[in-house]
């Protein structure tokens, strides 16, 4: 059987592996999807079920927001979307941001699909949009979460206690983040990893709450509010 075939989409940040473009309120049905599997919403603490409704209006409010981003993470080799990955919450005065991610398709979670896509969004955080900090939080058991974002560069800063109520258990969300030096003297600029698309480019959501999740299901993903960011 022939592999799906996905049209193209507006590329804003290109990596070696995945490209990330603006979602759309087209989006919305993938989106739902997404967000309504179980080992998404137990990670980001979302307890009712998403209808399509209800994510197209956050993707509206999303889309017209000039303080959140989200785009939706893509396969340059076939264009096929797997997840989302948002920036929430800018702050111009004080320079920090919250960010969310979710790798939505099972079969590509562990690939290290997540750990690229939360690179460029860091990337064009502290080279392009000159943030100071970037803040995300994770749930206490969300290990594989935990460990990309340690990898990445973020540091463990606090914990909130008892945070979330999950399948009959109370959870802490750890508070972890990056300032521009650190990811610097790190990683460098971001020239030559993987940046904006110039004029050849288009181009890219913020959600839930609960934790990160790179590799995961589960996601950082947008704004939510009920756990972790969404994205």
């Amino acid at each position: 059987m022939a592999s799906t075939e996905y049209p193209s989409r507006p590329i804003f940040l290109r990596g070696e592996r995945i490209y990330l473009s603006p979602i759309e309120l087209e989006d919305a049905p993938m989106a739902q999807f997404w967000f309504n599997l179980p080992e998404i919403r137990s990670r980001l603490g979302m307890q009712y079920p998403l209808a399509r409704l209800n994510e197209e209006n956050f993707l509206r409010g999303m889309i017209e927001s000039k303080t959140d981003m989200i785009f939706v993470i893509v396969l340059s080799d076939g264009n096929k979307p797997m997840g989302s990955v948002g920036i929430h919450g800018i702050n111009p005065v004080h320079r920090f941001a919250e960010l969310g991610i979710a790798i939505g398709e099972k079969e590509h979670r562990n690939e290290g699909y997540g750990t690229e896509a939360t690179r460029l969004v860091l990337g064009y955080c502290f080279e392009t949009l000159d943030l100071e900090r970037v803040e995300l939080v994770v749930m206490e058991d969300n290990l594989r979460a935990k460990k990309v974002y340690d990898d990445v560069g973020f540091v463990e800063e606090g914990v909130r206690r008892s945070a979330l109520y999950i399948e009959g258990q109370r959870k802490d969300l750890i508070v972890m983040g990056m300032l521009a030096s650190e990811w610097r003297e790190r990683h460098g600029s971001c020239e030559g990893s993987g940046g904006r698309e110039g004029q050849g480019g288009h181009e890219g959501d913020e959600r839930r709450e609960g934790q990160g999740g790179h590799e995961g299901p589960e996601g950082h993903a947008g704004k939510r509010k009920e756990g972790a960011q969404r994205s």
